[in-house]
């Protein structure tokens, strides 16, 4: 009885648990299509679908990282082109950033010791996952030094 009991109030504390980060999940959401639908009557056709993609991303972005426990602290559109990042693959998740190159885009928003742990949908493990898709923008998961 008292087993029963214990698994009752696991099942419960999970599923609140879940309700409340689907909560946060749609507030997120809404919140990022309020801005959307605020910037479709100033943007032109174009950067609404990248808007439109950034949000999707995004959201995407968190629902691949909370399964496998990563905690993603920065997230970046990523323009195309060369990084402007040295990086090593010798952690146990994601690329180190080990030098920050001037011609940067990014690089006031990262710091030697972050983590690129997301690219696009795919968890990075090692350097050539940073080329997918280089052609075009990308989201990318950054884990902060702690």
């Amino acid at each position: 009885a008292k087993d029963n009991e214990r698994k009752l109030e696991w099942y419960y504390a999970n599923k609140a648990r879940r309700n409340e980060i689907q909560r946060k999940d749609r507030e997120e959401y809404n919140a990022m299509r309020d801005d959307e639908m605020q910037s479709l009557l100033l943007n032109p056709d174009h950067q609404k679908q990248q808007l439109r993609n950034k949000r999707k991303a995004i959201l995407q972005l968190k629902r691949i990282c909370r399964p496998k426990m990563l905690e993603v602290d920065l997230v970046l559109n990523v323009s195309p082109g060369r990084l402007g990042l040295t990086v090593n693959s010798g952690v146990d998740i994601g690329l180190e950033i080990i030098g920050i190159q001037p011609a940067c885009t990014f690089a006031h928003l990262v710091d030697i010791g972050d983590r690129i742990v997301i690219v696009g949908d795919k968890v990075v493990r090692a350097i050539e996952d940073l080329q997918i898709n280089a052609n075009r923008d990308r989201i990318f998961g950054i884990m902060k030094r702690v």
